[in-house]
C-alpha cells in the first residue's frame, strides 16, 4: 500500500493500538477519525493488515490475554475484563477459537513449564 494511504488510516491504527481493550471502538468512529467512509476505511485497513478492524482488535486482545495468563497474576475473569470482555465465557470462547485451548488450560500448561 502506498504510504499516503497508510498515513490516511494511521490515526485510527494508533487509537486501536492504544485503546484495544476499550468497548468504545467502532469502525464508524475510526473512519470518521480518518475523515473517510467506513467502506474505504475497511478496504485500506484490510490492505494494510490482511485483517478486518474487528479481527485486528481481537488479535491484539488475545495477545494481551496470553501475556496476562502467562504472568499468573490474574484470574480468567479478571483477564477477560482487562481485555475488554464483559463476559468471561465470551472471552474464553474467543481465546479457544484463537489458540485452540481454553484460557484456564493455557495457563495450567504455562505454569507447568515454569
Amino acid at each position: 500500500m502506498p504510504s499516503g494511504k497508510e498515513l490516511l488510516i494511521q490515526p485510527a491504527v494508533d487509537t486501536i493500538n492504544r485503546d484495544f481493550t476499550s468497548n468504545d471502538l467502532s469502525v464508524k468512529d475510526m473512519a470518521r477519525l480518518c475523515g473517510i467512509s467506513e467502506a474505504y476505511f475497511r478496504r485500506l485497513f484490510m490492505d494494510k493488515f490482511s485483517l478486518s478492524p474487528k479481527e485486528y482488535i481481537i488479535k491484539l486482545r488475545m495477545e494481551h490475554a496470553k501475556r496476562l495468563l502467562e504472568s499468573g497474576q490474574f484470574s480468567v475473569s479478571e483477564i477477560a475484563l482487562m481485555c475488554g470482555y464483559f463476559e468471561p465465557c465470551h472471552f474464553s470462547r474467543e481465546f479457544k477459537k484463537h489458540y485452540g485451548v481454553s484460557p484456564a488450560y493455557y495457563r495450567s500448561q504455562n505454569a507447568e513449564e515454569k
